[in-house]
């Protein structure tokens, strides 16, 4: 249904909540679609949606800052904390209309990534954003390496 080019999907268990990792790639623009409209569909009522940047990230061939959206979300009497960005060779971006522009002025054939983490906040929100980080911080420059090579 997405036409992606790849996707990957993890669940990482630790101390707290599992982090949900969803990494979709599509060489246009047209299958890469925002995360703002899947939960929703999905059931999840969204309780707030802020634009968040994340520091750099030292093992990236890409060391800018990551441009991100931090959704929380409700479902069930449970809260959800997202976390995602539009990757494109040379940049981040949280909004969708400028992800769809990147890429089809970008390199042929260089595509784009959506990138999606969730956890349930667990203990707390804070908690909740420091596992999506930790894991984030570990998966993205393998994500984007391929851009590099």
């Amino acid at each position: 249904f997405l036409a992606a080019g790849g996707m990957i999907e993890r669940e990482y268990v630790g101390p707290g909540a599992p982090v949900r990792l969803s990494v979709l790639y599509a060489s246009d623009w047209r299958s890469v679609h925002s995360p703002e409209g899947c939960y929703p569909a999905q059931g999840w009522e969204l309780v707030s949606n802020e634009k968040v940047t994340v520091p750099a990230l030292a093992s990236s061939d890409d060391p800018k800052p990551v441009q991100a959206r931090l959704l929380r979300l409700h479902k069930e009497g449970q809260t959800l904390l997202a976390l995602f960005c539009f990757a494109y060779k040379g940049g981040t971006t949280a909004d969708w209309a400028w992800m769809g522009l990147r890429v089809a002025l970008g390199p042929k054939g260089a595509g784009g990534l959506v990138f999606t983490l969730s956890t349930l906040e667990k203990p707390d929100a804070e908690a909740a954003r420091a596992r999506i980080e930790q894991i984030f911080a570990a998966a993205y420059p393998k994500a984007i390496e391929f851009w590099y090579r």
